[in-house]
């Protein structure tokens, strides 16, 4: 998808950014498979509006650099990222404009479902980490289809699952034929939502690049499905979808 021809970029951060407490839970994670003095500069590869840049910069003690192919999203990743040790570039994942052996980790979130050419893509992973570096990657697979919190509301949302999400099977695969060592494979609760009057608000951005793909009729649709189950909902019931980690060594 290319977020440029959107309004996505605008509303990404209200409709999809993650809270303190989200981010803090997820570094923990990362930090249970990849130790903290093991990494000093970092590729945040498929930055968007840099939800995980500034987070990843203060775990880790570290220099981090941003990329992604849509200007609009660097733009907001700009906007609420001045630190000096964090730099955007304009870029895509098929040709990283970092030299070899220059970084220490490669962070990819809800980036895999987007990338143009994978194989090419991990290659170009493995070619900028220094020895024994590290890719964490977290994406929804297809494999979770059942746990996307809105497949029961959204018309045709599952096909559109099945199709642009990759199998967990799939990421290991292609990671272990470039010589990766796979270090972890884990699928973890994420929170999207307190309660879901708060999630059909964020559903109605249309940020979610899955439900962007709807035909209107079908949205409209799902709203409407959303708004009815909002009425029957307890109030301190949390929205969740289960998200793959995946930590692989070069």
């Amino acid at each position: 998808m290319d977020y440029d021809l959107t309004n996505i970029p605008e509303t990404y951060d209200v409709a999809r950014g993650y809270d303190p407490a989200t981010l803090k839970q997820w570094l923990a994670h990362i930090c249970s498979h990849v130790p903290i003095q093991d990494v000093s500069d970092i590729l945040d590869l498929g930055c968007g509006t840099g939800r995980f840049s500034k987070a990843l910069a203060d775990q880790f003690n570290a220099s981090v650099t941003g990329i992604d192919p849509s200007k609009k999203m660097l733009d907001q990743a700009k906007l609420k990222n001045t630190d000096s040790e964090i730099t955007f570039l304009r870029a895509s994942a098929e040709d990283i404009p970092l030299e070899d052996s220059s970084v220490d980790l490669v962070f990819m979130s809800m980036v895999y479902h987007h990338l143009i050419d994978p194989s090419t893509t991990a290659a170009e992973c493995r070619r900028v980490l220094k020895p024994s570096g590290y890719v964490v990657l977290r994406n929804s697979t297809s494999n979770q289809e059942k746990s996307f919190p809105y497949i029961k509301h959204f018309p045709g949302v599952g096909a559109i699952i099945r199709e642009f999400q990759p199998s967990a099977e799939e990421v290991i695969a292609l990671f272990l034929k470039l010589g990766f060592e796979q270090i972890a494979h884990e699928v973890l609760t994420h929170n999207m939502a307190l309660n879901w009057r708060l999630f059909t608000e964020k559903m109605k951005r249309r940020a979610d690049s899955i439900i962007a793909r709807l035909p209107e009729a079908d949205f409209n649709e799902g709203i409407q499905a959303l708004e009815a189950h909002v009425v029957i909902a307890k109030l301190d019931d949390p929205v969740t979808v289960n998200v793959d980690l995946f930590v692989f060594q070069s």
